[in-house]
């Protein structure tokens, strides 16, 4: 029987990408690796479950990959799935798919995940809740658009990833402020969009042939624009040990029909969304991916789910497990510091270690003249676990209320 191919295209060996090859792995399938590094980065672990390698320039050119593609692939093998873990590469690879004829996610879907106003737009045609907005690509037409929305309104690139570029427009002098940053970070428009005021959240949905099988919400403390915009607050997200709330099963039907509205018929959707004050749910954004690694841990604390492992079996074999019991509460603080330069001192850490000690399961602590990093993930972090979700926030908010990290 002629080999068939499982296909993964990754940037660099990280610890994701790790994952992403050992669960490709296991499975009846040859293991082949197109990515930017030399043969001799794949980490000793790797070697033996990779059956061929292609070193490239650019693993977002269409062109390239194709090309690699063809060095690898024999008259007789056939490619089961091409696939990456890199929200960056979805694009690209649907080209390649539909260029070669291979399954997976097609183009339209690919760019209706990538692009957020083609996502807004399919989201209002299909009468999924979101905020209203408006694509603009000059200055004028940015200040017409927000005094039609209204203030207050965000904006952000097309494109974006981990909040970066975005940011609450207060008046019409931030809009003037902020367009040309913006714009040149998203050369083909920038979203202007309603600010929904609300607890912000994940759901991680499963779909398998159109139907949600699986799913798992996550809380945001506090919202990622608020950390974005507030120097040296610390970030936290929280993983509940109750699965299945009234709300977390609602918000998760709305997230499925969105990404399915989206085109997703097999595959998992990191989708993020607001519970509004009257508990009404309002969906912000969707990626066609695993979520970050923060999330993939905390599911992995709380009932041993590896996300990566159960999205991978699902892109190669089809097939989705069951998620087992969810034993545990899990969270996540990210310790990030105010002012500038290197960090000068870290306070109150001593306190929290004795107070929090036996719900602390792994931590990497911020080190006194390292450089503050501005990211959302910050200098550090802590993971608590614990059988009680409300222990789990107390401590979490214990850590975000009492550590002080500061710079010269």
């Amino acid at each position: 029987m002629p080999p068939s191919l499982v296909i993964y295209v990754t940037q660099s060996f990280d610890s994701d990408a790790g994952r992403c090859i050992r669960a490709a792995a296991d499975s009846p399938y040859r293991v082949v690796v197109v990515c930017e590094e030399p043969p001799r980065a794949i980490p000793d672990g790797l070697r033996d479950l990779i059956s061929a390698y292609e070193e490239v320039d650019d693993v977002f050119d269409p062109g390239v990959i194709a090309r690699a593609i063809a060095r690898l692939q024999t008259s007789r093998a056939s490619i089961r799935v091409l696939f990456s873990d890199d929200e960056r590469a979805q694009v690209p690879l649907a080209r390649v798919r539909a260029a070669l004829k291979l399954p997976g996610l097609p183009l339209d879907t690919a760019r209706n995940f990538r692009d957020k106003a083609l996502m807004k737009r399919v989201w209002k045609t299909h009468g999924i809740p979101c905020a209203d907005y408006r694509l603009v690509r000059t200055e004028p037409a940015a200040v017409n658009a927000a005094s039609a929305l209204g203030l207050p309104l965000v904006m952000k690139p097309i494109d974006g990833m981990r909040s970066a570029n975005t940011y609450r427009i207060r008046s019409l002098l931030d809009v003037r402020r902020y367009f040309d940053g913006v714009r040149a970070a998203s050369p083909r428009g920038v979203l202007i969009e309603q600010f929904v005021d609300g607890e912000e959240l994940s759901c991680e949905v499963v779909l398998h042939k159109g139907r949600l099988v699986w799913y798992s919400s996550t809380n945001y403390i506090p919202p990622p624009l608020k950390v974005v915009e507030r120097r040296g607050e610390h970030f936290a997200v929280v993983l509940p040990r109750e699965r299945q709330g009234a709300d977390t099963t609602r918000a998760a039907g709305i997230a499925a029909r969105a990404v399915r509205s989206l085109g997703l018929r097999t595959g998992m959707s990191h989708v993020e969304w607001f519970r509004r004050a009257d508990g009404s749910v309002v969906i912000s954004e969707a990626a066609a991916r695993v979520p970050s690694a923060a999330i993939s841990t905390l599911a992995h604390l709380a009932d041993g789910t590896h996300l990566i492992d159960l999205w991978v079996r699902l892109l190669v074999l089809g097939q989705v497990d069951a998620p087992p019991p969810r034993r545990f509460a899990a969270a996540a603080v990210f310790l990030r510091g105010s002012g500038r330069g290197r960090i000068r001192a870290v306070r109150a850490l001593p306190g929290v270690i004795e107070k929090s000690g036996p719900l602390i399961v792994a931590a990497d602590y911020p080190a006194v003249g390292t450089a503050i990093e501005r990211d959302w993930d910050g200098n550090g972090s802590i993971l608590f676990r614990s059988p009680s979700t409300r222990a789990v926030v107390e401590a979490v908010e214990h850590a975000r209320r009492t550590i002080r990290i500061t710079g010269w």
